[in-house]
This record gives structure tokens, sequence and C-alpha cells, in this order.
């Protein structure tokens, strides 16, 4: 599940990392606040990527195989709610948390 403040803030190109293998020493390492995340699989865009290498690497796995359902007001916060819908199976050799 992911937070946001606006729906602008996930526009076409909203990136959502997910940590397949719960090691923030593998996988994409990004900057700022998620720093040392250990992006495994990126969301963009209904796609599916595994990362492959140093940096921005990433392989495509699979085709708009990713729902997304945003929150259509915010809560008493002011936060949206998004819930995507990904078929892990597409991913490899998952561990039993992911």
């Amino acid at each position: 599940m992911v937070h946001v403040t606006t729906y602008d803030a996930l526009g076409i190109k909203a990136n959502i990392y997910i940590d397949t293998d719960n090691n923030p020493e593998t996988g994409y390492q990004n900057w700022g606040q998620f720093a040392n995340a250990g992006g495994d699989i990126l969301v963009q865009d209904g796609n599916l990527y595994r990362h492959s290498g140093e940096g921005w690497a990433w392989t495509e796995i699979c085709t708009g195989e990713a729902i997304y359902v945003i929150s259509s007001e915010p809560d008493e916060d002011g936060i949206y709610t998004m819930e995507i819908k990904v078929v892990l199976s597409n991913a490899g050799e998952l561990p039993e948390t992911v």
C-alpha cells in the first residue's frame, strides 16, 4: 500500500519499489528518504520490472499486470490511499513474507 498527499503525486510514471528478498542491501538503491530500500521489483505504469544490475537497470518481466485503485477522498489527515494488485508469481521465487 502507498500513501500519497495528492492525486498528482502519482502520475503515469509513478515508481513503486518492492523489496522481494527482504534485504535492503540488494536491488535498486534509491536516494533521500527511500535510500537503501533495496527495490528488487519495480511497478511502473501497470508493468513489472526486475532490477538487473547497478543503478537504474531494469528488465521487464510482464506488462499490464498491475491494477491501481486510489481512494476518492482523503482521510482525516489529508492522505489518499492507493492499493496495488500485482501478480507476484511473475516475480520468480519469493520469500514467505514480502
